[in-house]
């Protein structure tokens, strides 16, 4: 007779339970394809660097500079590199860019070959399609002027004061990152995007049922449509080197939709050290 160890002791006691546990394993398992280019036929994984950026505090962190995203593109050498421009707006000329992109963007696309960049980004359903006008944000669009002043009005008032003190840590500890952080650092730990997401799923919570209710869901909007860019850039280059220069806000979002969407059909690439 063979003597019952606990283990199989316990899988027979417990064989409905243990049956279940299988089955959920089971349903775990990863079924996203692996890659495949337009022949159907199977490629090595998609390589894909997220690229956070700073905007306007690539000025004042010596460690992590303009330069920097510039000369992280080149050493990388990707074949398509995804920017936070909207689609519509590719190709045009810096001064109509300057009213409504960060100036890395904006240089993106002047340092590198226009065949390889596009753009990802979103900006209201109003805009979908066109060029934007002249006083985007003042009026010449109603959805836009809706939504930058909602912010403006957010940011002074009284009302919510006390509530947005309590979370007031989170954005402190985001811009005290970005300010000391290098490239890898920044991009690599997760330290940033495990704040920003924090605050922002405490600021959806907190603006339900407020007049900036819309403020917040714009924000989710635009991360879902940025989202929505990057998989089908992906989908169109399999086996390719992409990569997606971001605002640090959008990364966390861009990143957990890419693992979720695509899974083992994309291998991550870390920021490397400048």
């Amino acid at each position: 007779m063979i003597k019952s160890t606990p283990m199989l002791y316990l899988m027979m006691k417990y064989k409905p339970l243990f049956a279940l546990l299988f089955l959920f394993l089971v349903g775990c398992t990863s079924t996203v394809p692996p890659a495949q280019n337009s022949s159907g036929t199977k490629v090595a994984p998609t390589q894909v660097m997220l690229l956070a950026t700073l905007h306007g505090l690539h000025k004042s962190n010596p460690r992590y500079t303009y330069n920097d995203v510039y000369e992280l593109i080149r050493r990388y050498n990707p074949d398509v590199i995804g920017v936070e421009i909207r689609p519509e707006d590719i190709g045009q000329d810096t001064t109509y860019l300057k009213q409504l992109y960060p100036l890395e963007m904006r240089q993106i696309t002047v340092l590198f070959p226009q065949n390889k960049v596009y753009g990802v980004d979103w900006y209201g359903e109003e805009a979908e399609g066109k060029l934007l006008p002249d006083n985007v944000f003042k009026g010449a669009n109603k959805q836009l002027t809706e939504i930058k002043q909602l912010e403006r009005d957010l940011n002074t008032d009284s009302s919510l004061s006390a509530q947005l003190k309590l979370i007031a840590v989170l954005p402190q500890k985001m811009v005290a990152l970005a300010s000391s952080s290098s490239p890898a650092e920044f991009n690599n730990s997760g330290h940033y995007d495990l704040v920003a997401e924090l605050f922002y799923k405490q600021m959806d919570i907190m603006l339900q049922g407020t007049p900036y209710e819309a403020y917040a869901q714009f924000n989710r909007r635009r991360d879902e449509h940025i989202g929505h860019n990057i998989i089908t850039l992906i989908k169109k280059n399999p086996g390719r080197k992409l990569i997606f220069v971001l605002g640090a806000n959008h990364r966390f979002a861009a990143e957990k939709n890419i693992r979720e969407l695509l899974g083992d059909q994309v291998r991550p690439v870390e920021v490397p050290e400048i």
